[in-house]
């Protein structure tokens, strides 16, 4: 069994059935508990950056854009607490959307 990705495909009108895409843009503070795991991730970051060279440090700077990402998206995904399967002002984002 392999995974799948459903898509449009370029041969895809305007005529076809598929639902019109919707996208939105914008900005949102990140909350304070975000700001700071945003914060010691970067202290980290430039800490290991010294002592790391060649492949290790590209591997670095990757994982933690990784890491970077994923308390951006809500701190919960870095610390594995699952605390967003709760509704909690942890995220900015969530509280952006909710005074919509």
């Amino acid at each position: 069994m392999a995974p799948y990705i459903l898509r449009r495909m370029k041969t895809t009108g305007r005529s076809s059935p598929i639902c019109r895409q919707d996208r939105g843009q914008g900005a949102c503070h990140l909350s304070r508990k975000q700001a700071a795991l945003y914060a010691r991730a970067v202290a980290s970051l430039e800490d290991d950056l010294d002592s790391a060279g060649g492949i290790a440090r590209k591997g670095l700077v990757l994982a933690s854009l990784m890491r970077l990402k994923q308390i951006c998206n809500h701190p919960s995904q870095w610390l594995g607490d699952q605390a967003w399967r709760k509704r909690t002002a942890a995220n900015g984002r969530v509280s952006a959307i909710s005074r919509r």
